[in-house]
């Protein structure tokens, strides 16, 4: 007699990584990456919520690894946190484990018309956030330099990622050659 034994232990996904703008304009659409990679390089699916009251609801299959182009328009000022959860996708939904919440906070300013055809922006934000923010302004500035250059990282990792794609596969740059995003990923 013979027979294999194999370990079926499973284990959830890492915290999902998120990766955009994290201020901007109402009624603009951002682009936001997502990525994540499981343990046991099952494939995952994403769940976002984008403090809206907009979510997205489990999507995939998606690769361990792969990232993932997501867009959003808020319509109203204010501040919003994104939210983020990763489950492996397997065959039976028993062993579907969910990851951490990911996080990130995003200020969506109001527009203020002057009067001279200008517009000018202001943050929504109540006297606590204010006095935070001009607290840690210098910790800010920090965050910012190295989101900026985390970001930049990130989007050339998807940029590279997505040329290996397309040259796998010709047909998909047929298709998103007719999508206006696409144009401007490539023009990065």
């Amino acid at each position: 007699w013979s027979f294999t034994t194999r370990d079926v232990s499973n284990s959830p996904p890492r915290m999902p990584t998120i990766d955009g703008p994290t201020t901007g304009n109402v009624n603009t659409t951002y682009s936001y990456l997502f990525v994540t990679s499981d343990p046991n390089n099952d494939y995952v699916e994403y769940y976002v919520e984008w403090g809206d009251g907009d979510v997205v609801d489990w999507i995939g299959p998606f690769n361990s690894g792969d990232l993932v182009l997501l867009t959003h328009e808020w319509t109203e000022a204010g501040n919003y946190t994104i939210r983020c959860k990763a489950r492996d996708d397997r065959d039976n939904p028993q062993e579907e484990l969910e990851s951490e919440w990911a996080t990130l906070r995003v200020r969506m300013p109001v527009s203020v018309d002057t009067g001279v055809g200008v517009q000018q922006s202001t943050p929504v934000t109540n006297n606590e956030d204010v006095v935070e923010y001009e607290e840690d302004q210098n910790q800010v500035t920090e965050t910012q330099d190295y989101s900026t250059t985390q970001s930049t990282l990130f989007t050339e990792r998807f940029l590279q990622y997505l040329q290996g794609l397309l040259q796998r596969h010709p047909l998909l740059e047929w298709i998103l050659s007719r999508v206006p995003l696409y144009a401007k990923l490539m023009n990065l």
